[in-house]
């Protein structure tokens, strides 16, 4: 579900580059076990057009790391949409985060309990 206006950010690549990504800044709010999902605080590497975030897997290119979760509780006031038991994908920006989170951890989205149920590491063609 998206809540924003995109806003540009960065992703480190499993090779080490950083990509400019556009993103909606409900991506940033995802936390699991005490670990934000934040932009890498990296240089963007010069020349690299921007990643595109949503790739399907018979597309070229890199494709994103992401895992996904499931929220254990109903959101409120301007989360209100955001109901328990309904799973979110959200990329993770920085492969140090994405290594630190472990499967059945639980954590925050946009405020909202939640439990990590999914892992996809970063894929390329």
């Amino acid at each position: 579900m998206s809540a924003g206006a995109y806003e540009t950010g960065k992703y480190l690549a499993d090779d080490g580059k950083v990509w400019r990504v556009k993103v909606q800044p409900e991506t940033k709010g995802l936390s699991i076990g005490g670990v934000a999902n934040a932009y890498t605080t990296e240089a963007l590497t010069s020349g690299l057009p921007r990643l595109t975030i949503s790739k399907g897997r018979k597309q070229q290119g890199v494709r994103p790391r992401y895992v996904a979760v499931i929220l254990t509780a109903n959101g409120t006031g301007s989360t209100a949409e955001y109901l328990s038991g309904t799973k979110h994908t959200v990329v993770v920006f920085d492969k140090a985060v994405f290594e630190t989170w472990e499967l059945q951890q639980t954590g925050t989205y946009l405020g909202i309990a939640c439990q990590l149920i999914f892992k996809s590491g970063e894929a390329s063609s």
